[in-house]
């Protein structure tokens, strides 16, 4: 049989935080004007397509961070939803300035709600009509209502790092806030 080490899935997870520092600190001394989201993107291809192409049995791999990625690339998605999600927007909601939202709320209800729903209908038509899948409305609505929440992290994060006006930023990370309950009760 074979003996799993479950602490090696904690390799993986303090390695990308390692890595991302790294990253950070690379990033802020030689290019400065390459957004943190960009290095982050290639950074994670990279090492997805090293992962893919390296076979676990290869000389060039390390059999421990091999396991830990295989650990982490079969975990339950829900409980990475659930474990995440409640920090991602506690913590969203906290750096929230107040007056301004106050001022951007018609915005930001309207950009996630009919905004969404108009999002989810438009993409439900593409994938009905569009689409060769064959797929009936349901199903066509079911997709689009999956693709019309976006999620607005890398955008306002790109936002920060060139200094666009606080309004905007505001509308946008409202709006991120506020249309995933549109999107979930669109579902």
């Amino acid at each position: 049989g074979r003996h799993f080490h479950r602490h090696v899935a904690l390799l993986f997870f303090f390695g990308v935080l390692a890595i991302g520092s790294c990253i950070t600190m690379f990033l802020e001394r030689h290019f400065p004007a390459v957004p943190y989201s960009v290095a982050l993107f290639a950074a994670g291809m990279l090492a997805a397509l090293i992962h893919a192409c390296k076979s676990k049995d290869s000389s060039l791999t390390w059999p421990s961070w091999y396991s830990s990625v295989d650990m982490w690339s079969h975990i339950n998605p829900h409980l990475l939803f659930f474990s995440f999600l409640p920090a991602l927007i506690f913590a969203k909601a906290m750096r929230l300035n107040s007056q301004l939202a106050a001022t951007c709320i018609y915005q930001v209800l309207l950009l996630a709600c009919p905004g969404v729903l108009l999002g989810t209908a438009l993409t439900g038509c593409v994938g009905h009509f569009v689409l060769p899948y064959g797929w009936d409305w349901s199903v066509s609505l079911v997709f689009g209502t999956i693709l019309s929440a976006t999620d607005p992290v890398a955008v306002v994060a790109l936002f920060n790092t060139l200094g666009v006006s606080p309004r905007l930023t505001m509308v946008i990370s409202g709006e991120g806030l506020l249309n995933d309950g549109t999107a979930i009760v669109a579902f």
